[in-house]
């Protein structure tokens, strides 16, 4: 009993999660999460027609994933071309019409068509892992999301399957940066170089850039001073794992998502590997996100940091017990 009160004092004090029912009686976030949605199928075009434009001609070792498996007989440029058919088809149907069941359960047919093909080629597509997970999410909204005036109950599972949607992306940054560190450990009781060495980050964009052979502009500079970009190497170890936070502190999710596209755009310029999918959905999932509340001050933002803000949570609370 007294650890069961310890952990409720504990979670109650320093982790508070965010409460849908309270959202849900909040008509702006409504408004917002309605907005969101709308703008979440309003891109997806824009990803088919980047998608409508891909050649694969040149790819090589073709093997069709297994959600392909209608393909099988076809020949290589048939499926490419049912497949750009089926994404772009959905994707305006999804911008005209996605306030249908049957439409968004179409254009998460497509993503996943689009994301098994691109995971053809003897390696998985991460990009499109953030696009499926959601796309799915959303088949589920409740009947009349769209509309104002929600009862309580639905207005709450409307806000809850957003919630979750956004989770999932934050999980996948979370989960990705909780294997570089088992990473880190497991090199450092190596004796390797591991991914906070101040030389990881030279080794690393340079594998990268001789691998794929791609154009990465701050690569030079990488590799000759890897001092000057360790800091901001290492920092994104922290922020990329501590991304799921931000689901517990929504106020914080549009700073995080800023940093993660900067992570994405430095993977790019220091290592060549592109993230534009992944750029676009933090966009349109966490800069509208119908559970952000300004901070009032500077105190407020440092309560909410995760591990930083519960310290200072805790030192407020010795003090102030001591007086």
């Amino acid at each position: 009993m007294q650890i069961a009160r310890t952990t409720r004092h504990l979670w109650h004090t320093y982790i508070r999660p965010v409460s849908i029912s309270a959202w849900a009686r909040d008509a702006q976030a409504l408004t917002r999460a309605r907005t969101l949605v709308s703008y979440y199928y309003y891109v997806i075009p824009l990803l088919a027609f980047t998608f409508l434009q891909a050649s694969f001609s040149g790819r090589t070792s073709y093997d069709p994933f297994w959600p392909l498996w209608w393909s099988g007989s076809l020949e290589f440029t048939t499926v490419v071309t049912v497949v750009k058919l089926l994404f772009i088809v959905a994707s305006l149907l999804g911008l005209l019409f996605h306030r249908f069941l049957l439409v968004r359960m179409l254009v998460f047919l497509a993503i996943w068509q689009v994301h098994a093909f691109e995971s053809s080629f003897g390696h998985i597509n991460h990009q499109w892992y953030g696009w499926l997970y959601t796309s799915f999410v959303f088949v589920f909204l409740p009947a009349g999301w769209h509309q104002a005036g929600l009862a309580f109950a639905r207005a709450r599972s409307f806000l809850l399957y957003v919630w979750f949607a956004q989770a999932l992306v934050m999980l996948t940054y979370t989960l990705a940066g909780m294997h570089k560190w088992i990473a880190v450990v497991t090199q450092y009781l190596a004796g390797e170089i591991h991914g906070l060495h101040v030389q990881a980050f030279a080794y690393q964009s340079a594998d990268m850039v001789l691998r794929l052979q791609s154009e990465a502009i701050l690569a030079p500079s990488v590799i000759m001073h890897p001092e000057w970009w360790w800091p901001f190497y290492a920092g994104f170890y922290f922020i990329q794992v501590a991304a799921f936070w931000v689901m517990i502190r929504p106020s914080l999710q549009r700073s995080w998502a800023f940093l993660l596209i900067v992570f994405h755009f430095g993977t790019m310029l220091t290592m060549g590997i592109t993230f534009s999918q992944s750029i676009l959905l933090l966009i349109v999932l966490f800069f509208h996100t119908p559970f952000h509340r300004p901070y009032r001050n500077v105190h407020e933002f440092i309560r909410d940091l995760p591990v930083i803000g519960q310290v200072v949570e805790w030192l407020a609370a010795e003090r102030k017990s001591r007086v």
